[in-house]
């Protein structure tokens, strides 16, 4: 990880100008959603996401971190291999910004 303390943070600052707002909201706050499957072990709140409980994002970071970000971790989970990612990503970067304040203002 390029950044261990703020992963989180520092992808959706990257992926802000290139995904919606949705998606950067789940990004930035995965890391407090993901506690949930790991906290417990390490003496943290599991259950911390709930003070975003209210917000229109809350329910899709819990799918996202349950059916994407957890299994990650598993070693028996059958990843597919980052070339498989590569269009995606290569996709994702060659639209235009749309979402960022070094922009002008339309």
């Amino acid at each position: 990880t390029l950044a261990p303390y703020n992963h989180a943070a520092m992808a959706a600052v990257i992926l802000r100008a290139y995904v919606s707002e949705k998606v950067c909201w789940i990004i930035e706050h995965h890391d407090i959603f993901s506690i949930y499957y790991w906290g417990h072990h390490w003496g943290l709140d599991r259950h911390a996401r709930e003070k975003y409980k209210y917000h229109p994002y809350y329910q899709s970071a819990i799918d996202f971190c349950e059916n994407y970000d957890q299994k990650s971790f598993d070693p028996d989970y059958d990843s597919l291999s980052i070339e498989f990612f590569e269009p995606m990503v290569h996709r994702i970067f060659a639209r235009p910004c749309h979402n960022s304040s070094y922009l002008p203002k339309k």
